[in-house]
């Protein structure tokens, strides 16, 4: 039950992630702004669908397999991506200093990592 739980729930971060990378490749200067990038050119527009919907496309492809194919692999990998994303925002916090825009992704990003080590604790070894 538990397990199954968990599985949900990553599959649906997964997919949630995927539509974040639809919006990102299909919009990016209405996404970049929610997520606090302005004042884009053509280059940046092109960086934000490239890195950012590359990022959020690998999480997502990453979180619907292992949930669905109940894959420590996947999950793992999903798990150094999203922790590495963490870092950057922890860095940036300590560097820069937090914001209170900065705390909703901040709370993804620590939900996300949870859920993601848990399931790992009961996704399949092979």
């Amino acid at each position: 039950m538990i397990k199954g739980a968990f599985r949900l729930l990553i599959g649906l971060f997964g997919a949630l992630s995927l539509v974040q990378a639809s919006r990102l490749w299909l919009s990016p200067h209405i996404a970049a702004g929610v997520l606090g990038v302005t004042d884009l050119n053509g280059t940046g527009l092109a960086t934000i669908r490239a890195d950012l919907g590359g990022l959020f496309t690998a999480i997502g492809l990453l979180m619907l397999f292992g949930a669905v194919r109940n894959s420590r692999a996947a999950l793992t990998s999903a798990l150094v991506v999203v922790a590495s994303a963490f870092a950057g925002r922890i860095f940036a916090a300590v560097h820069d200093g937090v914001t209170s825009p900065q705390y909703p992704p901040l709370a993804i990003e620590a939900i996300t990592l949870t859920l993601l080590v848990f399931g790992r604790q009961f996704a399949s070894k092979s």
